[in-house]
């Protein structure tokens, strides 16, 4: 993997980490004593106590039909088989969910004292900071290790590194531990462990610099032009135990995030309160809300790629010929909305989404070749109920749901290869109206059981018109001809490339089921 790529991953995955924390106000830190026993105790006594908080609070989702089959369905693993697969596939049951964090918090706890905050790795203590420096030797067990050369190479790598952890105090039963990694000390992220509360504050210039003085070290030759030249912005996130069986977990951007080199950047804005969530094991509630600014981003994008993919070595292979990259510029007005999860009443309940105050576009070479607008007309926001009265889902929207899009791919047809005609030039909408609009969801029907569905492709003509009692359904006398092989099956025209049909063309309004 080249640098470049290490980079962009090791940045990104830093910035979406973040969707599962969230922030608090600093405590006031006038010091205190700490030594490497007390340090180790407050940091131990933070992690079990958010361990059983964490099983405490979400024990309820095990008992809720509504969260368990979404669960399975989209994050349990589980696979069920297509019609004519049979012969060759193995269908597997879905990994239900489960609320008890016992397991890896014991293996958390006991990594943490046999591997960082241990007595070997004691460097100094001054009575009021003790400073960690991480060895190879504790850090990397040999056991984990497949050949005795992979070990050394772990072993070596963290002594390089030279990765401190320098603990202090804010009170009795806390402990505040600062990463400096190198020997000039770069800081790239900052821990809080509290009896109820643990906070991570990261620093992106400070994980970039960080990031770029690991690399040469775990890669002779790695080369560290392809980091980004622009890399800023803070964070800070935690989890907390608010009350009885209670969580809750915040994010906060601080400092607006911007991360870009050349042809690729990305952009957040501040977002004091950009997301909260609470679990209430007692009530059997999970409160979230969501507040992002604008966001942007700018990417390169080909279509064109031949001969990439690796060789009987398993080396990467560099595509043989690739298209000339076109630039994508993506802009979103902001994310935001409240949700409410209810799991004495099987309920699920959505309020003010909104993609933000403005149209949201995608440009290709500063060409404009998309434009989104959601509920333009209707404050640009709707609120979303979704309940399971039986073995049927149903979802109510209010006051309704206009999705309009307007698509111009014909500017960038000679640059893209892979954009299909009905793209060129179209304008396509989605809208649910009515007093209460509402559907239900069987199995492949969408039902609609109040108000009405519309869904137009104005150049293409295409308008459909669902009705409450009538279902959508795809027509599979149009499905397009999908085969990995050079002849077609028997009785079937190959549909050519680009050719596809407009999505609305596979649709039909008909009588459910």
């Amino acid at each position: 993997m080249t640098v470049n790529k290490y980079c962009k991953m090791f940045l990104g995955a830093a910035v979406l980490s973040t969707s599962l924390m969230g922030c608090v106000e600093p405590e006031d830190k006038n010091g205190g004593a700490i030594d490497h026993s007390s340090a180790q105790q407050a940091i131990n006594a933070s992690v079990n106590n958010l361990g059983e908080t964490i099983s405490n609070s979400l024990a309820f989702l095990e008992d809720s039909k509504l969260f368990s089959d979404n669960f399975d369905s989209y994050l349990g693993g589980g696979y069920e088989c297509e019609p004519g697969e049979e012969e060759w596939c193995e269908p597997e049951e879905p990994t239900p969910f489960d609320s008890d964090v016992s397991k890896p918090k014991e293996e958390l706890i006991k990594a943490l004292n046999e591997r960082i905050f241990t007595q070997k790795n004691v460097e100094s203590e001054t009575g009021t900071s003790v400073t960690y420096l991480l060895k190879g030797d504790a850090v990397c067990v040999a056991d984990e290790y497949d050949e005795p050369s992979e070990h050394g190479r772990c072993v070596k790598f963290v002594n390089d590194a030279q990765i401190r952890l320098i603990a202090s105090s804010a009170g009795a039963g806390s402990a505040d531990v600062s990463v400096k990694i190198g020997p000039n000390r770069i800081s790239p992220i900052n821990f809080e462990f509290r009896p109820k509360m643990i906070a991570a504050s990261p620093n992106i210039g400070e994980m970039k610099k960080a990031a770029e003085y690991l690399a040469p070290l775990n890669d002779e030759d790695a080369d560290i032009s392809g980091f980004p030249a622009k890399a800023s912005g803070e964070l800070r996130l935690s989890l907390q135990e608010t009350g009885d069986k209670t969580l809750e977990g915040k994010i906060a951007i601080t400092k607006a995030i911007d991360v870009g080199e050349g042809d690729w950047a990305l952009k957040l804005a501040a977002a004091p309160e950009g997301f909260v969530i609470t679990a209430d094991g007692l009530a059997k509630t999970i409160k979230a809300s969501l507040g992002l600014g604008e966001i942007s981003g700018l990417f390169p994008y080909s279509s064109s790629e031949e001969g990439y993919g690796y060789d009987e070595e398993g080396n990467e292979i560099e595509p043989s010929v690739v298209a000339d990259p076109v630039m994508a510029k993506l802009n979103i007005g902001g994310l935001s909305g409240s949700a409410l999860f209810d799991a004495g009443k099987e309920l699920l309940s959505l309020t003010n989404l909104s993609l933000g105050a403005k149209t949201s576009t995608l440009d290709l070479n500063d060409k404009r070749v998309l434009s989104v607008d959601l509920n333009k007309d209707d404050g640009r926001s709707f609120d979303v109920t979704i309940k399971k009265p039986g073995d049927h889902t149903q979802i109510e929207l209010s006051p309704a749901f206009d999705l309009r899009m307007i698509l111009a791919f014909a500017q960038a047809k000679d640059e893209l290869e892979s954009i299909q005609d009905w793209m060129f030039d179209e304008v396509m909408s989605i809208k649910f109206t009515g007093a209460s609009p509402a559907f239900e969801l069987n199995g492949d029907d969408f039902k609609v059981l109040s108000g009405k569905l519309s869904l137009t492709a104005e150049k293409a003509g295409i308008s459909h018109v669902v009705e409450a009692g009538q279902c959508l359904v795809s027509d599979i006398s149009v499905e397009p001809f999908e085969d990995d092989s050079d002849e077609p099956i028997e009785g079937e025209e190959p549909v050519e490339s680009g050719s596809e049909p407009n999505p609305l063309e596979e649709l039909v309004v008909g009588t459910c089921g």
